[in-house]
């Protein structure tokens, strides 16, 4: 994980033989801590990570700052108060904290857009940071397409409207243009006409050729296209 000044941090280390400098440790895994998520913060984690209806109505009509309480502690035997939550259940629920904490604030962050925990880890995986991939998703989600696998044009428009992307934004243009272009490649064509081109393109769009000319303009003149 990236880590900045005020970080809480957990620390696996193995021990190793003492030398002329004294004992050196072996460092295992890093991650941040719970102590870094708001009480909102970590239930909604949790409840993104609970795939148990009924658990997770439980929770629903839990006291926040409370059961945010309980994870802080590890408490098992608290925790399996909850109907339905057992102790290896319990046991289980820290472990996907533990392992998946990094990217709590992104599961948060992007979660309202419509995607998925499964989408937002892939996402996760693609950027340096979690802080990276929302800023990423927010900013500019057609760059989701080449960078991760089952993002296609559609589902990035999806995200970026759902983000508040302006709808004439250049990002959205661009890419606009790549899929068109990409569509009839896979239709076996080898080049398409320039009328074809901009009907296809301001359909896709729902824009207007003047609102889409200076990008096209710029393209070329940066040979991105021909």
């Amino acid at each position: 994980c990236r880590l900045k000044a005020g970080d809480v941090i957990e620390l696996t280390l193995g021990k190793e033989e003492k030398n002329q400098y004294g004992y050196t440790y072996n460092l295992s895994e890093i991650h941040l801590s719970m102590n870094n998520l708001t009480d909102k913060e970590l239930v909604e984690y949790l409840l993104e990570i609970t795939t148990n209806k009924t658990i997770k109505e439980e929770m629903l009509n839990m006291n926040t700052s409370y059961l945010a309480e309980i994870l802080r502690r590890k408490d098992i035997k608290a925790l399996t108060d909850i109907r339905g939550v057992g102790e290896s259940t319990a046991e289980k629920i820290f472990e996907r904290i533990d392992s998946k904490i990094n990217i709590h604030k992104a599961i948060s962050e992007l979660s309202k857009f419509g995607l998925t925990g499964l989408m937002i880890k892939k996402i996760c995986e693609s950027y340096p940071s979690p802080e990276a991939a929302i800023y990423a998703v927010k900013n500019n989600p057609y760059e989701l397409i080449k960078k991760v696998d089952g993002v296609g044009y559609l589902k990035a428009d999806e995200i970026a409207q759902k983000c508040g992307v302006d709808r004439k934004s250049p990002y959205r243009i661009k890419a606009a243009v790549e899929h068109v272009l990409e569509l009839n490649a896979e239709a076996g064509k080898s080049y398409i006409t320039i009328f074809d081109f901009t009907s296809e393109l301001m359909n896709l769009l729902d824009l207007s050729y003047d609102v889409i000319k200076p990008v096209l303009t710029e393209m070329r003149k940066d040979k991105e296209i021909l």
